[in-house]
């Protein structure tokens, strides 16, 4: 059987997507389980968030079911468990495999990247599309390897503001380390296309550009848009231009025009303090503020755990995708 040509989007979020209308995922999400097609496409979920992702997708108007997947009709499939695609076994001969499915995309929502390779194996093998929705936890997770520079990758801009992150992203994207190394060495809250919906979009046969997840647009960048915020440079300008002054007025005739001279670099430097100050200023307070903005999402997150985990667990036999859920279950409202 020949290969089939699979194209996969990897986008890299917040752990907490607050706005689901302005994330780029999100965006296509609802506009292919939109139309209508003869191949089925699938929504899988893995995430503490899912009790909101599910009350979106209700509102989204979207014909969702979580029936057996192979009987839903023209409805797109949304269900948690990747076994639930495949249920063909040895102990089940009448079971289904998911090349019979007529499966053209797959989402996937795994937040904590929690999802293994053996469990997508056959999403891998046989999906056309595949859209992949972590969170930078991926990074330290072993899915990670199972994407590459030949990829698409969106990546939340904010989230390059931790080293790591940025590093693993450069590891993994090795063409743009020019732009990786620039955007590491310079103060990110003071690029342009800072923002909490802008989102790196990388396409393995285009230039970088960015997204703005708000207005939809996408713009080019490349390593000279990096807005250069490091001060050492005009520092060492400021001596460079202190010493040579210093050599051309010797004489004592030029005295006068020396001391002259020399006020204006005092009161040069007086501003260069300042600035620098103010500058200090301006690269901390952003931080300050986003540390506070991470201990409120953490708590957010940890309100959303414990909020999931006193809800009742859905055993073994209940969690097959053809068995009744539980009343508090939130895929029970996809049930037609």
């Amino acid at each position: 059987m020949e290969k089939i040509k699979q194209v996969r989007t990897v986008c890299i979020d917040s752990y907490i997507i607050k706005d689901f209308e302005h994330s780029p995922y999100f965006q296509k999400l609802v506009s292919l389980c939109s139309k209508r097609h003869n191949a089925k496409k699938i929504i899988l979920v893995n995430s503490p968030n899912e009790s909101a992702i599910f009350t979106y997708l209700r509102q989204t108007g979207l014909n969702i079911s979580s029936k057996n997947p192979k009987n839903c009709g023209d409805a797109t499939f949304i269900g948690r468990r990747p076994q639930s695609l495949h249920t063909k076994t040895d102990d089940n001969k009448n079971g289904f495999e998911f090349k019979d499915l007529n499966v053209d995309t797959v989402f996937i929502i795994d937040t904590l990247g929690n999802y293994t390779a053996k469990d997508l194996e056959q999403v891998f093998e046989y999906a056309k599309k595949i859209y992949y929705l972590t969170t930078d936890i991926a990074f330290r997770k072993p899915i990670i390897n199972e994407f590459n520079a030949k990829d698409f990758f969106i990546i939340n801009v904010p989230l390059l503001v931790n080293p790591s992150n940025l590093a693993n992203v450069s590891d993994i994207l090795e063409e743009h380390t020019p732009f990786w190394n620039l955007l590491g060495a310079n103060n990110l809250f003071k690029q342009t296309f800072y923002h909490p919906n802008s989102y790196i979009y990388y396409n393995p046969e285009k230039a970088l550009s960015i997204f703005n997840g708000e207005t939809r647009d996408f713009t080019e960048i490349n390593p000279e848009d990096v807005i250069l915020t490091d001060a050492g440079d005009v520092s060492s300008k400021t001596m460079n231009s202190i010493n040579t002054l210093k050599s051309e007025v010797s004489s004592k005739e030029q005295q006068s025009q020396f001391q002259v001279a020399l006020g204006q670099i005092m009161k040069y430097n007086e501003n260069l303090v300042s600035n620098t100050i103010q500058a200090v200023k301006d690269y901390c307070i952003p931080i300050q503020e986003m540390l506070a903005a991470l201990h409120t999402e953490n708590d957010n997150l940890k309100e959303l755990i414990e909020t999931r985990l006193t809800q009742p667990q859905v055993n073994s036999e209940i969690a097959e995708f053809y068995e009744e859920l539980d009343d508090s279950d939130p895929l029970k409202a996809f049930r037609n």
